[in-house]
């Protein structure tokens, strides 16, 4: 979805920039609108080349940071500070954290005790 976005960004500024220079060349408001010609002026389009191109890559730029915190921050997982269990937005639903991992994530668990609850059930490994 992130190329995407940007592609088509890219594309748009390719096109702005080719319909510069069609217009240039072919005096767009005169073939259309029946305006005065006007001579060909290659540092004028060159100009508004080097603009469309400046801008292209400012908005390209600005786009893929953004994007970058939209990823970062759909990376979190809201869970309940109750059960512990988080909130599966594919679903809609409520689900287990280790149902949730191993489904998006494709991990496998294996159940052990860490330090403090073998100390709270004294026993020992």
């Amino acid at each position: 979805m992130k190329k995407k976005i940007l592609v088509y960004e890219a594309m748009g500024f390719c096109i702005l920039i080719v319909l510069t220079w069609i217009n240039e060349i072919a005096d767009i408001p005169y073939l259309f609108f029946k305006a005065q010609k006007t001579p060909v002026n290659l540092t004028e389009s060159i100009t508004e080349s080097v603009i469309a191109l400046i801008l292209a890559i400012i908005t390209i730029l600005v786009t893929r940071k953004l994007l970058r915190k939209i990823k970062y921050l759909e990376g979190f997982i809201r869970m309940c500070s109750m059960c512990n269990k988080v909130y599966d937005k594919h679903r809609a639903q409520w689900v287990e954290l280790k149902d949730y991992l191993n489904k998006n994530y494709e991990l496998e668990f294996t159940l052990g005790f860490c330090p403090e609850c073998v100390n709270k059930i004294h026993v020992k490994y």
